[in-house]
């Protein structure tokens, strides 16, 4: 699958030319540190992909299981799945729950404030890689999402935010916010439907500890791995064998990044 033809990245993951029409194969990376500045927060150590694999694979089933489409078909193998081919919008979602970095400072709030509902903002994507806050006004001027779209995305991701925040709960977890994307089927003109895309990692669902507060700081290249493993051992997605000890990992407490 790997040699396939290559048709996009993103920071923690490829996408390939599927088998047929209508698929594409999903390869999630071992990132490796980049120059560009406002990219550096979502890179980490290697080891992360096969962990990023599983974790967004799992949430993304257990979105479909509560009836919200999303791009996920299969895995297939360690480091890669099949998903349906989307044509993506150029701007994502990102729900707030927790005040912390840009918005809190936006919001004059103090990092860790929690809004009294959850907060959604706009982003248009750059080429690099990067997002910007852009306002609904500028993406309908623009035409990049219609009225339609904008809606769905609305609804969409304060579905998808509400049931990520009661999942990462039972696991001792606190979604602080969470970047959402989502596209249309390609070559489907008769669904007009948004599908869910792009991953669910913790590159992308920024979590703090209940207990302790702590966000889950992946700025730090070498703890990135370890974030990932705790994350999914509290998913329940490694073996005994696979468990490490998160309390090695807590010098990465708080020190806040940005998603955004």
């Amino acid at each position: 699958m790997s040699k396939r033809r290559l048709l996009s990245e993103d920071n923690d993951y490829k996408l390939f030319e599927g088998p047929e029409a209508g698929l594409l194969v999903q390869q999630f990376v071992d990132p490796t540190p980049t120059p560009i500045p406002s990219l550096s927060d979502m890179r980490g150590s290697p080891g992360v992909g096969a962990l990023a694999n599983r974790i967004s694979g799992f949430l993304m089933g257990h979105l479909q299981n509560t009836g919200i489409m999303t791009h996920y078909l299969h895995t297939l193998n360690m480091q890669e799945q099949m998903v349906k081919h989307l044509s993506m919008l150029p701007v994502c979602a990102v729900m707030h729950n927790v005040a912390y970095g840009d918005f809190a400072s936006r919001c004059g709030m103090p990092p860790g404030t929690i809004p009294p509902r959850p907060i959604i903002e706009f982003y248009a994507k750059n080429r690099d890689g990067s997002i910007q806050l852009v306002s609904e006004d500028a993406i309908n001027a623009f035409g990049w999402a219609h009225h339609q779209d904008m809606d769905d995305m609305m609804i969409l991701s304060s579905r998808i935010n509400s049931f990520l925040a009661g999942f990462f709960v039972n696991a001792g977890m606190r979604v602080a916010r969470v970047r959402l994307s989502f596209g249309h089927l390609v070559g489907d003109f008769d669904d007009s439907r948004l599908i869910v895309g792009g991953c669910l990692t913790p590159s992308y669902c920024e979590l703090q500890d209940i207990n302790t507060q702590d966000l889950y700081d992946l700025t730090i290249g070498p703890a990135r791995a370890k974030i990932y493993r705790e994350v999914a051992r509290r998913l329940g997605l490694l073996g005994r064998s696979e468990i490490v000890d998160f309390d090695a990992v807590r010098g990465a407490r708080h020190k806040p990044h940005s998603i955004v």
